[in-house]
């Protein structure tokens, strides 16, 4: 159901049935009026929250309130010119706003580089860290012993801006 009208005003939020409601999204032009309108759909006892903050200065703040998620359409757009911009095959890439960090998942080529060792002999950048593996549809966790093989999909965290100093590993 889209509703029309201010996400703030409690009178409208009860008549629009906000208290039987699972997810609540604030997609409103104004960064103030959907963090607001998100704190409001809490209070009413919603569990999962979407606010649009498209003022990045407020994005920190919007975090530490736990209004739930907070979607900035600047920052998506910059995931994805990043991802094109990679000579790695990456199948995603995400800011992590909160932590300075970055996620990426790197499908891993044939003669890549990090499938020659176990991942505790690749000399991996200070801040970077194979998360897990998916291999023939199944998760693997990493643990320094496992060794990555050609086809595998690899999560790997790491500080912002360390993607492209990590991508060489799985060319």
């Amino acid at each position: 159901m889209i509703i029309n009208g201010d996400g703030r005003d409690p009178s409208l939020l009860m008549s629009e049935g906000i208290t039987h409601t699972e997810a609540f999204v604030a997609l409103t032009d104004n960064s103030e009026t959907n963090i607001l309108a998100c704190l409001a759909a809490k209070r009413f006892g919603v569990t999962k929250t979407i606010a649009e903050v498209e003022n990045i200065d407020y994005i920190n703040m919007a975090e530490k309130l736990d209004i739930g998620a907070v979607i900035n359409k600047k920052k998506i757009a910059a995931s994805h010119i990043y991802q094109m911009m990679l000579d790695a095959d990456v199948t995603n890439v995400k800011c992590l706003t909160f932590a300075s960090a970055d996620v990426a998942e790197f499908n891993v080529k044939k003669r890549a580089r990090i499938t020659r060792n176990p991942i505790k002999d690749i000399p991996l950048p200070r801040g970077v860290t194979i998360g897990g593996l998916i291999r023939d549809k199944e998760a693997i966790l990493v643990t320094g012993n496992t060794l990555i093989q050609e086809g595998d999909r690899v999560v790997v965290f790491c500080l912002e801006g360390m993607i492209k100093s990590i991508e060489r590993f799985f060319n």
